[in-house]
């Protein structure tokens, strides 16, 4: 997981791990530019604002496209506000309380197991 900065660096680790490819990424208000999808690509998890200055940059959502193109899982939220760098959520705002739909996410995918007793 990576947020702003580190998001962008999340994307390149999918594109350069080769073999040693995490089980999962999730960039958080990342560069939302295409980027080359490798055929062993983890799931991703993507959350970004709508008023988020990075989405300026770009038409439409390029990054959810190459990984959708690529057949890839991709989970993807765009929250009604937050604007950039939010961190794990800035009270008043859509991104208040994001982290629990992260945390489900990962259970669906499988990422998460019940403790042991």
């Amino acid at each position: 997981m990576g947020f702003s900065a580190g998001g962008f660096l999340t994307r390149s680790v999918v594109e350069n791990s080769g073999a040693a490819m995490p089980a999962f990424v999730a960039p958080i208000y990342p560069n939302m530019s295409a980027m080359t999808v490798p055929a062993n690509a983890p799931p991703m998890f993507v959350l970004i604002a709508a008023d988020d200055f990075l989405l300026t940059r770009e038409t439409g959502l390029p990054l959810l496209d190459s990984y959708r193109a690529a057949g890839k899982p991709i989970e993807f939220h765009l929250l009604a506000n937050g604007g950039h760098g939010f961190g794990l959520g800035r009270e008043g705002t859509a991104s208040a309380g994001w982290i629990a739909t992260f945390h489900r996410w990962l259970g669906a995918i499988g990422m998460l197991r019940a403790a042991e007793k």
